[in-house]
């Protein structure tokens, strides 16, 4: 038995509708308010929009904090102590 008020569309969700949200969109830095006439930068802008690298920052983040390798609790405690 469906529920009153969901139906149809709405019940379905916004997967029923591809193009929609934030995730389906894509800048177009060829023409339009974020045009770009270097090609090089619009294949580097492509690339952070769509968050290719990240995973590389994250290492690179854990390598500048020092968090690569676990560290034993009194370690740790030592570390915010200095």
């Amino acid at each position: 038995m469906r529920s009153a008020g969901c139906t149809g569309r709405a019940a379905r969700g916004a997967a029923a509708s591809p193009g929609r949200g934030t995730a389906a969109q894509v800048l177009d830095f060829e023409e339009g308010p974020a045009a770009v006439a270097d090609e090089e930068l619009q294949g580097e802008l492509r690339e952070i929009s769509a968050n290719v690298r990240l995973s590389e920052q994250y290492l690179a983040l854990a390598r500048d904090l020092d968090v690569m390798e676990p560290k034993a609790p009194d370690e740790a405690r030592a570390g915010l102590l200095a």
